[in-house]
């Protein structure tokens, strides 16, 4: 098909709507053997046949300035061959045969195809690594050698964040595409060759990425609820966000009482895009100032937007323990605006989401205290846990265990008792036992009465008190032997009386 002709069909086509079918399959594609390592789903077997059997790849097609649905069909033919079939909405599909051995293509016809000899163009070999020279398939005009020249994380909205390889095209400059690593497969490239160029971006496949979570927590669903004080008024300001295209996320910012000032965000540099502001002035090409990088350390200056100043220089001046609310104690980077002093901003380090900061511009200054976030906040003291007991209602005897869940950070525990209800740790406290590693306690002992109970994780940055629990002990009254009630003594004196009467009623018989 000449090249001219393709570009004619593809702008007479209609574009239609995408629909998203995830459907979950695994695979990991090798180079020095027709074998493919599988681990998951278990059902899976190894050979090639069975694996690729059935691979599906969809990508929107873009060509010309128009955007149309598009996929890629894998079935087995024989020895290491897969017959590929590459349809384009509203056109014939293009098929060909590839070899999974070698990537070649073969017997390649229809209106969309590749040439024969070159090689397949959505998935690379996974045991690559930087600046290998690949050759790719670029439709209609053969191969193009492409260099491996990054490593990144990518975001494919409606699955999580993906590590690709970067390969730019040597052949004809200007090309680009990237490749998920644990599969090998195309999530989005721009081939191009002298006067013609195409896109291929990936919306749909029932192949198994292997997720990664992005630079700053989990992106897809994320929220962070501010508080937002300036110009002597506090508003609360919902932040979310949720998948755009490739590595790139829409951020919502819902500012209660005034205009949402919402925009895109590239995972990979921070920068803000298609920015409406409505609400805060922001421009395009800014610096978010909602997370930064986490591989940060003291010194490094950080480019983060002032709203209506433009970009500051934020150096990052010191490492901080903060109370977040009622969550625990987290660790912050504290960064400070070397344009303005007295601006700065606090970020959590598991994750890079802002939790406080002033930030002072020209005409004055605003600040932000975070209230609520569904962000992996990696808190520093010793994490929630439950306490519990065997002890009956009421315990008879006295003796009883106390048994505790894994508090997740905890070097130790220690056990407390006290005469009412335990709501906080002090000195009123009795100490059971001090500083054990153990999961349970064993009691015994205890007369009648109520007892308070409670536990103390510990580790070198506090303490988390766990649930406070109560027993009640009743041991019978009058000497009664532990564990046993007045009613079985009394059927048992009743029936000791019913045998005695017997006899005595037996032996006067007798007489």
């Amino acid at each position: 098909m000449k090249k001219s002709n393709l570009k004619i069909s593809l702008t007479t086509i209609v574009v239609t709507c995408l629909v998203l079918i995830p459907i979950f399959s695994s695979f990991t594609i090798m180079r020095d053997t027709p074998q493919i390592n599988v681990e998951v789903p278990k059902d899976l077997k190894l050979s090639q046949a069975e694996i690729f059997n059935g691979m599906i790849v969809n990508y929107t097609f873009t060509m010309g300035g128009m955007s149309l649905n598009s996929g890629f069909e894998y079935v087995y033919d024989s020895g290491n061959n897969f017959n590929v079939s590459w349809w384009v909405e509203g056109s014939s599909p293009g098929t060909w045969v590839e070899d999974a051995s070698n990537r070649l293509i073969s017997m390649s016809a229809g209106p969309t195809h590749f040439n024969d000899g070159s090689h397949a163009p959505v998935w690379i070999f996974t045991n690559v690594s930087l600046y290998d020279l690949v050759p790719i398939a670029v439709a209609d005009d053969g191969d193009h050698i492409f260099n491996i020249t990054k490593e990144k994380t990518f975001n494919i909205p409606g699955y999580g964040s993906v590590e690709v390889w970067q390969l730019e095209d040597l052949t004809n400059p200007g090309g680009i595409a990237w490749y998920e690593k644990s599969t090998g497969i195309l999530i989005k490239g721009n081939f191009t060759w002298p006067g013609f160029s195409y896109t291929l971006e990936i919306f749909n496949t029932n192949a198994a990425f292997s997720y990664v979570h992005p630079v700053s927590g989990l992106f897809e669903g994320l929220f962070m609820d501010y508080n937002m004080s300036g110009g002597g008024i506090s508003v609360i300001l919902n932040v979310t966000y949720s998948g755009y295209s490739v590595n790139t996320y829409n951020h919502s910012g819902e500012l209660i009482g005034f205009p949402n000032s919402d925009w895109t965000e590239d995972t990979t540099t921070r920068l803000m895009y298609n920015v409406d502001d409505s609400g805060f002035h922001y421009e395009t090409g800014q610096y978010t100032p909602y997370w930064i990088f986490t591989n940060v350390s003291l010194g490094v200056n950080v480019s983060i937007a002032v709203d209506a100043d433009g970009d500051h220089p934020f150096q990052v001046k010191e490492s901080l323990n903060l109370e977040f609310g009622s969550f625990g104690l987290i660790s912050v980077w504290k960064l400070e605006d070397t344009t303005e002093p007295g601006g700065f901003a606090c970020y959590e380090k598991n994750t890079g989401i802002l939790v406080n900061g002033t930030f002072i511009w020209t005409g004055g200054d605003y600040s932000y205290e975070l209230l609520k976030t569904n962000a992996n906040f990696e808190y520093l003291r010793p994490y929630s846990f439950t306490l519990s007991t065997n002890a009956t209602d009421p315990d008879t005897d006295g003796i009883f265990d106390l048994e505790w869940t894994s508090s997740e950070k905890a070097k130790n525990y220690s056990v407390y008792e006290y005469s009412s209800y335990i709501t906080e740790f002090n000195n009123s406290l009795t100490l059971i036992t001090l500083e054990t590693t153990n999961m349970a306690h064993h009691l015994s002992g205890y007369s009648t009465g109520i007892y308070y109970f409670i536990t103390v994780a510990k580790n070198n940055y506090g303490i988390t008190l766990s649930n406070c629990i109560i027993v009640t002990v009743g041991i019978p009254s009058g000497g009664g032997i532990p564990g046993y009630g007045t009613l079985f003594f009394v059927i048992t004196l009743l029936s000791i009386s019913v045998l005695i009467f017997k006899k005595w009623k037996t032996h006067r018989a007798v007489e």
